[in-house]
């Protein structure tokens, strides 16, 4: 048990460091599947962790002068509401159909933002649209509260897309982001008893020190190599989701 715990711990932390440099942590998913936890359990466990590790990372990111709180708030709220509709979803049917229409979609917009140099990379001085940070948060709590994983791809992709935020600045509003759509999935998946409570504590512990880390981390790395990261390790978990 002390060994697992171990492991439980050790794998939030990289997860926490890996998605605050790159804009979005996907290790959870198969570590905890390869110890042979179920599918929909592994999805309600991983939560608590990324809802400590997202408000960790949402204060770390504000004091660094990253982030904007009023900015925040459109996407926290839609995002929450969408990921109970999200989590029901999955819940309830399956999820192949959407899941290829999803990665069809973030494979395309990663290959623009790679073409498009300035994009993520050149700070823009603008009024940033309330609107569109709704939508945002609509997209990206529903495929979060779906899915686990990919919500940090499809909200830092149109951040930066169409609200020209860099892609440090996109990374901590979908942090931000995070502590709705993460606090809904949660009390979605405990009512439905899908949560392992004494794993869900080590990450829990894992993700909040990982996010402690990752955000210190990704403030020395110039942006042109998180943009290029994001989009590697993107690519690489939609391979993934498609044929592992």
């Amino acid at each position: 048990m002390i060994e697992y715990s171990i492991f439980y711990i050790i794998l939030a932390i990289i997860n926490g460091i890996f998605g605050l440099i790159v804009g979005a942590g996907n290790l959870l998913v198969p570590g905890l599947l390869a110890v042979g936890i179920p599918a929909h359990t592994v999805l309600g466990t991983i939560r608590l962790s990324f809802l400590g590790g997202s408000s960790t990372s949402s204060w770390r990111f504000k004091i660094k002068g990253y982030l904007k709180f009023r900015e925040g708030v459109p996407l926290i709220f839609s995002s929450f509401f969408a990921s109970i509709l999200g989590t029901f979803f999955i819940l309830s049917i399956a999820e192949r159909i959407a899941t290829y229409l999803l990665v069809s979609i973030i494979i395309i917009s990663v290959v623009l933002l790679l073409f498009r140099k300035k994009i993520g990379v050149k700070r823009e001085k603008r009024k940033h649209s309330t609107v569109n940070l709704l939508l945002i948060g609509i997209g990206s709590g529903f495929v979060s509260g779906a899915f686990g994983i990919m919500g940090g791809a499809v909200s830092v992709l149109p951040l930066v897309f169409f609200e020209r935020y860099t892609m440090k600045q996109a990374i901590a509003l979908s942090s931000i982001r995070g502590i709705g759509s993460q606090t809904a999935a949660l009390i979605v998946f405990a009512l439905n008893g899908a949560i392992l409570w004494d794993v869900s504590l080590m990450l829990l512990i894992g993700g909040v020190i990982g996010s402690l880390v990752g955000v210190e981390i990704a403030h020395k790395i110039p942006e042109k190599i998180i943009k290029f990261a994001f989009a590697f390790s993107t690519i690489l978990l939609a391979i993934k989701i498609l044929f592992f």
